[in-house]
């Protein structure tokens, strides 16, 4: 009789220890996006510390393979000075992975979903949520996976466009770039 209940408390630690966790390695604080179409620019400023007017440099340069060295998009930006930092500032989905893989170590660039990430958890740092708004993407920062039950995982992420953190239990496909 001792047999069979060892064997059942063995199989319940280990089905209590065999759910998936991932939590980022890099997390600042909660921001919200100064334009309407900056974030990605304040997903960095999340994750890296990084002012989004910087990040959106970054991207400037990157986008329009330009140096500018006198531009200073933390200092042009104003709500009366519609600029070259406001109008170009959005990162476009065909370009985010090169961009971000550029640009930030810690990111591959790679798009999948939340299945397939969380087998490499172990080894990816940081990592994205890229929304669907109707014909949009809007980036969020994916804060920590927790395994609920086999399909059900409770998703904490960062959304820049309110500038908090929400957990949403989930057991739908989400796309991810890390």
């Amino acid at each position: 009789m001792k047999i069979p209940i060892l064997i059942v408390m063995l199989l319940l630690l280990t089905s209590a220890t065999s759910k998936k966790m991932w939590k980022t390695r890099y997390f600042t604080k909660h921001v919200v996006q100064q334009q309407d179409t900056w974030c990605v620019h304040a997903c960095m400023e999340m994750s890296f510390g990084i002012p989004q007017c910087m990040a959106l440099h970054r991207w400037l340069e990157y986008s329009q393979q330009l140096i500018f060295p006198t531009l200073n998009c933390c200092d042009l930006i104003t709500p009366d000075n519609y600029c070259n930092c406001v109008e170009h500032g959005g990162v476009a989905r065909s370009e985010i992975s090169s961009f971000l893989r550029q640009q930030f170590s810690p990111i591959s660039g790679v798009f999948t979903d939340l299945w397939d990430f969380l087998p490499r958890g172990d080894i990816v740092q940081l990592a994205f949520l890229s929304v669907r708004y109707t014909s949009t993407y809007h980036l969020v920062v994916l804060r920590e996976v927790e395994q609920v039950e086999d399909y059900l995982w409770d998703i904490l992420y960062c959304d820049p466009e309110v500038g908090y953190s929400t957990r949403v239990y989930n057991p739908n496909k989400l796309e991810i770039i890390y």
